[in-house]
């Protein structure tokens, strides 16, 4: 293929092989972008594949790509760009295999993760294909399932506006690490989970299969000293008002995925997939008016 390093360590890359269609700014955009992205991503995905293979790991290792499909390592490595939101289309694919296993040809799925909030649907046991993807408002010609998102999970930063006096949530995320301050890995700033954690809805006891213990009380303190107080409400009150102002976003998406693309969501079954979508779908289900929610017992964390 032509996608490779250089012996000077350049990634090369060809619009002819990863993108062969007709115009020339979506060639352009899609080259562009499996260029930028293939020292990063092959980098990663070489130490992963190595690392595995250190463990003992002797089977064919397949990476997950935004159409829907599998690709071995080396192939993913050349058409990085094909990794773009794979994440949760792979939580869509999912949904839809489940789907059929349990008679469901409608589906709503959602993933609620640390970063983002997805949502795509399965429509009478079909995936509809995004006619144009994009990424930062740019085009690029490679196909890729149909997904929404927003900027608010589970890791998404909760603020009072120091002009309005209005609590607002995001866009900024405490990322992977340090993460809420409920996970005692550093964290100070207060997160959607941390407002999950203080209203009880994560077990601390069970965490993790029990294997890590949250700081419930590190929680509460950073929602009372930067949400409560400035808002004059007390620690249970705004974390509920937080949960109610997530679940209100969220529903909003759902909406947006449903009702005005002129589909009835009483027709549909809402998935949850992602660590936080179990604590929030349920409720945010009820509202929607849809047939259930199943949140599938391999879910990061069940409601």
């Amino acid at each position: 293929m032509s996608e490779e390093l250089t012996d000077d360590g350049a990634f090369v890359t060809l619009s002819s092989e990863i993108a062969p269609v007709i115009g020339e700014y979506e060639r352009m955009s899609t080259v562009a972008l499996n260029a930028g992205l293939g020292p990063a991503v092959g980098r990663y995905l070489s130490r992963l594949g190595t690392r595995l293979a250190e463990h003992g790991f002797g089977g064919a290792l397949l990476v997950m790509q935004a159409y829907g499909g599998l690709l071995p390592l080396d192939r993913a490595m050349e058409l990085p760009a094909g990794l773009i939101e794979s994440g949760p289309v792979a939580g869509l694919v999912g949904c839809a295999n489940l789907g059929r296993t349990l008679g469901a040809e409608d589906i709503i799925a959602a993933d609620l993760g640390g970063t983002t909030f997805k949502v795509g649907t399965v429509r009478g046991g079909m995936i509809d294909y995004q006619r144009e993807p994009r990424v930062v408002r740019r085009h690029y010609a490679l196909s890729k399932m149909d997904i929404d998102s927003l900027g608010l999970a589970g890791g998404s930063i909760v603020s009072v506006d120091k002009e309005l006096g209005t609590p607002q949530i995001g866009p900024q995320s405490a990322g992977a690490y340090p993460g809420p301050v409920c996970y005692g890995h550093g964290g100070t700033a207060p997160t959607v989970t941390d407002v999950d954690a203080a209203l009880g809805y994560l077990n601390s006891d069970h965490f993790l299969g029990g294997r890590s213990e949250l700081d419930i009380a590190a929680a509460r303190a950073a929602l009372e000293e930067q949400v409560a107080a400035p808002l004059s409400l007390s620690v249970d009150k705004a974390a509920a008002g937080i949960y109610e102002l997530t679940n209100s976003r969220i529903h909003d998406m759902l909406h947006k995925a449903t009702v005005q693309r002129g589909l009835d969501p009483r027709r549909f079954s809402l998935f949850s997939t992602g660590g936080t979508a179990g604590m929030h779908l349920p409720q945010v289900g009820r509202k929607l008016g849809v047939r259930e929610v199943i949140v599938p017992n391999t879910a990061s964390v069940q409601g």
